[in-house]
């Protein structure tokens, strides 16, 4: 169980940007869906790499700040929750973790309804405005709703991007 406070920050990425060009810490298939869309009380399960489940809850605190508390789950359950009790469709993307600029960053490429879509997402400590962005940031979405998983459960990017 991971319990604590998330602040996070999210981009658009440049469409020339290739993951696999950089180092590349590791690479994850997750398939995600919503138990609750509720953007106050986000209930979550991801399955990562079709091996392991977990279940998550976010709360808001502030603007850019989250309470997030994360179990694994039996694979078994996160499947039947996927399958029977969440929102449909669920959110398939790949990621890839990258260390740029002294951070790590979360690289997800978007497929299904949401292809096209290539998000970076950063974990701050602190909220910090003077972040030092990699050179294949474009410009930051943390205050779109749009670019929120659970957004796009509801509004896929295929149906707004163009």
């Amino acid at each position: 169980m991971r319990v604590g406070e998330e602040i996070e920050r999210k981009f658009l990425v440049e469409d020339s940007f290739e993951a696999e060009e950089h180092k590349i810490e590791n690479k994850i298939k997750i398939k995600q869906a919503y138990v609750s869309l509720d953007p106050e009380r986000i209930v979550r399960v991801r399955i990562i790499n079709d091996k392991k489940a977990i279940l998550t809850i976010k709360s808001k605190k502030n603007d850019l700040a989250r309470f997030e508390f994360e179990y694994t789950i039996p694979l078994s359950e996160g499947e039947e929750l996927i399958d029977h009790v969440a929102y449909k469709p669920y959110i398939r993307k790949t990621r890839y973790k990258i260390r740029s600029k002294g951070k790590d960053w979360e690289i997800d490429y978007f497929t299904g309804k949401n292809k096209g879509l290539v998000l970076a997402e950063v974990e701050l400590d602190q909220e910090d405005k003077d972040l030092e962005r990699p050179d294949f940031i474009k410009e930051e979405v943390t205050d779109d709703k749009r670019y929120y998983n659970f957004y796009l459960v509801k509004e896929p990017y295929n149906k707004w991007s163009n």
